[in-house]
């Protein structure tokens, strides 16, 4: 059987130059083709989420640099400033911002002639400190605002001294008095401040502890009493007052009852003791307005003198 290929007889015999022609327009179409497409590429998604991926990062970024700027302004220790003003008020504290405002129209009518004329040169605007003087428990305030035109005078007093404290926010005073159990040990700033750099670490190293028996000592007795109450509650509901389940439940009760009784006693036997003995350290501070305030040792975080620390002395803080 013969299976020879004959050539299709319609087969049309071109010329070879139409041939080449012809092949080169469908590359050519099949290359705009591909130009147009570039959703079939997926090059715009690519470019957009690179993009979006650049400005998360440079948001970040700033976001963090905000926080870090923010954190060293709050947290780094500024000059304590003394504004002296033209009423007899003292405002000693940290500036901790200025202000460039309009006085109202109230408050001009009530200054001198000389002090209007130079608000009125500079357009009706003034400047004003915002000055953190903290020492709440006395004042019940923690801010005041010192106008210039109201401000006779500004000082920078060396032995301003800054205190941290664990209740009632900072207080700025002066050094007056260093009492140990009931005396004065020392009574001026540097003698002061010598016995309290000698003393402070001890007594926070004694609070420390303190804090550390009422939190985990007591904590884990009230635990154990607790867990055995739970026990006695669950066997009250699952069988009755008479049953043995619920007497061994109650008996187990009393006797946990005992044990941290007789714990409780012994831990605070030990807080007393360390109570007493940092009771017996107290620092007399003075304020501008001659107030003064008796601060336990024990109660201050940290204290440092801002207007005579160094640089180093500022990063340490």
């Amino acid at each position: 059987m013969n299976t020879t290929l004959t050539q299709p007889q319609n087969k049309l015999d071109l010329p070879p130059e139409t041939v080449r022609l012809s092949m080169s327009s469908r590359k050519k179409n099949r290359g705009s083709r591909g130009g147009r497409s570039l959703l079939a590429k997926g090059e715009p998604m690519l470019w957009l989420s690179g993009g979006g991926l650049v400005i998360a990062i440079v948001m970040i970024i700033a976001l963090m640099g905000l926080i870090i700027v923010q954190g060293v302004v709050t947290f780094w220790p500024t000059p304590v400033k003394q504004f002296i003003l033209t009423n007899g008020n003292i405002y000693t504290g940290e500036v901790t911002r200025l202000d460039h405002y309009k006085p109202e129209a109230g408050i001009l009518d009530s200054l001198s002639s000389q002090i209007q004329q130079e608000i009125a040169d500079a357009d009706g605007y003034s400047n004003r400190h915002l000055v953190r003087t903290g020492n709440f428990d006395l004042t019940n305030t923690h801010f005041h605002w010192a106008q210039d035109f109201n401000v006779q005078s500004t000082n920078i007093p060396q032995w301003a001294t800054v205190i941290e404290r664990n209740t009632w926010g900072r207080f700025y005073g002066t050094p007056k008095a260093f009492i140990i159990d009931g005396k004065t040990v020392a009574n001026t700033p540097q003698t002061i401040w010598g016995e309290y750099l000698k003393h402070h670490d001890q007594i926070r190293e004694r609070w420390h502890t303190r804090k550390q028996l009422e939190k985990h000592d007591i904590g884990d007795e009230s635990r154990k009493l607790d867990d055995a109450r739970l026990q006695l509650r669950q066997a009250l509901l699952d069988f009755t007052e008479d049953s043995q389940q619920y007497r061994e439940a109650k008996l187990n009760y009393d006797a946990i009852e005992a044990q941290v009784n007789v714990a409780y006693a012994k831990i605070r036997v030990k807080i007393d003791a360390l109570n007493n003995e940092n009771d017996k350290y107290q620092l007399l501070m003075v304020t501008d307005q001659g107030q003064e305030k008796k601060l336990p040792l024990a109660e201050i975080v940290r204290a440092y003198l801002p207007n005579q620390i160094s640089f180093s002395q500022k990063i340490n803080i």
